[in-house]
This record gives structure tokens, C-alpha cells and sequence, in this order.
């Protein structure tokens, strides 16, 4: 029935989620193993076999794993069930990029700029791929949509630092020296300790 089928779904999410919470502690801080990854998005897909976050969770996971073309196929099957699907295009577009597929990592990062209009990183890791394309107004377009919309997640959620990472990276890349050190000694002063903080500090330093 109606009811049931509903739990069923939401039970699916929440794996789903749960999932893909993991997946970014295991690639970025490597505190979860890959295999749990893999074992909480196979609970949410035998709960919904057509769940696109959970393919793109396994898509990641397997990605990590070094299991490449498997996470393919995960990928493009999230895609296939929602081509619009933020977790799906924005993981499958790091993927790309990390193949040397850039055309098909900018077209999937563009997407998960529209598909969800609140958040800073796609808008910001595409610029520099788009500029690399040769691309150069594009790339301006989203630079300038990716900083805008930082700001805003930033007076939002003061307590994440991710948005002034990605923003202090942006703005190191473009010249405006003073504005990166200044996004980027926010961040730090958010999450001294964060390995990414400091992968993107030292990217900042760098540029």
C-alpha cells in the first residue's frame, strides 16, 4: 500500500544519505572504508533499485576503490534514472575530469549548477575546467555565479568553511590576492584542521 511503499522509500534515502556522507568522509579523510560505502548504498538500492543518489553514492565509492569502470556504470545508471540529479552529476563530473573526459565533466558540473540553485561548488570547480576548454566567457559566468553564491552560503551557514575554500581558491586564480588571503584565513579560522582546509590553503599559496 500506499504507506508502505512510502517508508520503504524514505528507508532508501536514508541509506542513500547515509551513503553519501560516507563516501565523502572516506575519500576526503579516509575514516570510513570504501566497503561500508558500498554495503549501505546496496541496502538503499535493494530498498529502491531506482534510487539515483544510491547508484551515485556506489558510483563514488567504487571510484575510490580504484574500481573505475564499475563506477562508470554506476554513474551513468543514476543519470540514466534522473539526468538532473545534483550528487549524480557533481560526483560523475569530478569522475570525468579525473579520466581527462573535461567536455563531459563540464557539461556534468553545469548541470548540477542548475540543479541546485544554492550551492557554491559546482559553479566553482567548473570555471577553471571551462577556461582550460577555452571557454573564457563561460568560465567567467560561473566564476562569478560560484563567488556570489558562496557569500550567500557562507552569511547562511557561517560554520562551513567549504564555500571559502573553494572561493579563496577562485579568487587566487583570477589575481585578487588580497580577497583570497582574506576567504582563505576565514576558512582556516573555521577548520584549522581540516585536511581539505589545508589541501586548499596550500592551493591558494600556490596560485
Amino acid at each position: 500500500n500506499f504507506a508502505v511503499n512510502r517508508q520503504t522509500w524514505l528507508d532508501a534515502k536514508a541509506y542513500a544519505g547515509i551513503a553519501n556522507c560516507d563516501y565523502r568522509l572516506h575519500g576526503w579523510y579516509n575514516v570510513v572504508p570504501a566497503e561500508d560505502v558500498l554495503v549501505t548504498a546496496s541496502k538503499a538500492l535493494e530498498l529502491d533499485p531506482e534510487l539515483a543518489e544510491a547508484h551515485a553514492a556506489k558510483g563514488a565509492a567504487l571510484a575510490n576503490s580504484g574500481r573505475r569502470a564499475e563506477a562508470r556504470e554506476a554513474f551513468e545508471q543514476a543519470l540514466r534514472i534522473d539526468a538532473n540529479n545534483f550528487d549524480a552529476c557533481l560526483e560523475f563530473a569530478r569522475f570525468c575530469v579525473a579520466e581527462g573526459d573535461l567536455e563531459r565533466g563540464a557539461e556534468l558540473f553545469i548541470r548540477a549548477v542548475e540543479a541546485q540553485p544554492d550551492d557554491p561548488q559546482p559553479a566553482l570547480m567548473v570555471d577553471n575546467l571551462l577556461e582550460r576548454l577555452g571557454r573564457t566567457e563561460e568560465a567567467d559566468k560561473y566564476r562569478k555565479l560560484g563567488l556570489k553564491r558562496a557569500e550567500e552560503a557562507l552569511r547562511l551557514h557561517p560554520e562551513n568553511s567549504r564555500p571559502a575554500q573553494l572561493g579563496a581558491c577562485t579568487l587566487a586564480g583570477i589575481g585578487e590576492r588580497e580577497k583570497a588571503i582574506d576567504w582563505l584565513n576565514h576558512a582556516m579560522a573555521i577548520d584549522p584542521d581540516d585536511p581539505n582546509a589545508i589541501y586548499n590553503a596550500a592551493c591558494v599559496y600556490s596560485l
